[in-house]
C-alpha cells in the first residue's frame, strides 16, 4: 500500500467515525490515543524498579535507575489520571517514584543519576555505560514533575 493510499484510508475512516458520533468515543480516534495511552501506562508501571525509579533500558532491570526519565514517566502518569486517560490507581507508580527522585536532589539542587547525552549506541548493553551527572534536562523534568503534584 502506497503511502497516499494509507492516507486515505485513515481520512475515511476518520470520516465514518465522525459520521458515526464516535470521534470522541471509544471506537474514534481519541478513543484509540486513549486505549494506547492506558497500555503505555500499564507498561511502564510493570517495568518500574523497587525503589520507585525506572532502569535506562526499560525492559532491562539490571540496568541502572535513571532519575530524568522517571521523573518524566512520573509526571506524564500523574497527569495523565488526572486528566482521566488512565485510571487513578496508575498514578501509584508515580506516587512511588516521587521520594525516589526526591532522593536524587543533592543539597546544592542538582539532581544526581542523570544520563548524559544519549545517541544512538550499537547494543542494548553500551547503553548501560552511558555515564551518569546533573543536566538541564534532569532539573527540568524534575521540575515537571514538582509542577505536577500541585493539586
Amino acid at each position: 500500500m502506497e503511502p497516499g493510499e494509507r492516507v486515505e484510508r485513515r481520512r475515511r475512516a476518520d470520516d465514518r467515525d465522525a459520521a458515526a458520533g464516535a470521534g470522541g468515543g471509544a471506537a474514534g480516534p481519541l478513543g484509540e490515543i486513549k486505549e494506547r495511552y492506558h497500555r503505555l501506562a500499564e507498561a511502564l508501571a510493570a517495568r518500574q524498579l523497587p525503589d520507585g525509579l525506572w532502569p535506562t533500558v526499560l525492559d532491562r532491570a539490571d540496568f541502572y535507575a535513571e532519575t530524568s526519565g522517571s521523573a518524566g514517566i512520573a509526571c506524564g502518569l500523574i497527569k495523565a489520571a488526572r486528566m482521566g486517560l488512565v485510571p487513578a490507581s496508575l498514578a501509584g507508580a508515580a506516587a512511588k517514584a516521587v521520594p525516589a527522585v526526591a532522593a536524587q536532589i543533592r543539597a546544592d539542587g542538582a539532581v544526581a543519576g542523570v544520563s548524559g547525552d544519549t545517541p544512538m549506541l550499537a547494543s542494548i548493553d553500551a547503553y548501560g555505560e552511558v555515564p551518569r551527572f546533573p543536566t538541564l534536562y534532569g532539573q527540568g523534568l524534575t521540575l515537571l514533575l514538582a509542577e505536577a503534584l500541585k493539586p
